[in-house]
């Protein structure tokens, strides 16, 4: 099995490539492959799709954080994505979990929040914005990247799945509060995504 992991940033990708490494066996190990995104759609969506020219994979999970865009929601929680929204054209565009990433909810734990996360192409950083995602979507979370990797793996028929932290409001103290809470949710997330790819490869209709 080839399992490519995506995260925007260093700061998320690094620790957790790290881990994964040091946790798994050699032969687990080897199975991995890591890309740095950068932050947005359109920088995501491009390095996704170099990436793709001269490799393969056969999942791909993206990891990293999230703005919570509701009151339920709070800092430092695990956010499992079963919808990938984002707004293109004065139309609300959704993407869906492919059967086989489905099929392998019910094995994730429960403590994990499930709910739509939307992609937004700036960052939300006031409840003006936040207002007005809600308005057009049911999402729980917002962030830059995971619907334009959604998308692309949905027309290359390759399973895609995301893991998100939420670090905060995704409102005017957003910046702050990322800032203050990124390292402590990355151990948090780090070990959420040993716990996925443990499933993945329990359960993952690929062979190892």
């Amino acid at each position: 099995m080839k399992i490519l992991i995506t995260a925007a940033l260093s700061k998320e990708l690094k620790p957790i490539r790290n881990y994964l490494i040091s946790t798994f066996s050699i032969e687990k190990s080897s199975c991995f492959s890591f890309l740095k995104t950068g932050i947005g759609m359109k920088k995501a969506h491009s390095r996704l799709n170099e990436f793709l020219k001269t490799n393969s994979c056969d999942i791909v999970i993206n990891v990293g954080t999230a703005g919570s865009l509701n009151s339920a929601l709070n800092l430092k929680e695990i956010l499992l994505p079963t919808q990938f929204h984002t707004f293109q054209k004065e139309i609300l565009r959704t993407i869906e979990l492919s059967d086989s990433i489905s099929a392998l909810i019910p094995e994730l734990p429960l403590s994990w929040e499930r709910g739509s996360l939307y992609t937004s192409n700036t960052q939300v950083i006031s409840s003006y914005q936040k207002s007005n995602i809600s308005k057009i979507s049911d999402a729980v979370a917002v962030d830059m990247e995971a619907y334009s990797l959604a998308e692309i793996c949905h027309k290359n028929s390759i399973p895609f799945v995301s893991l998100k932290v939420i670090t905060d409001i995704a409102d005017n103290t957003a910046i702050t509060t990322f800032t203050g809470n990124l390292n402590h949710s990355i151990i948090v997330l780090k070990k959420s995504v040993k716990q996925l790819i443990e499933c993945i490869f329990n359960n993952f209709l690929v062979t190892v």
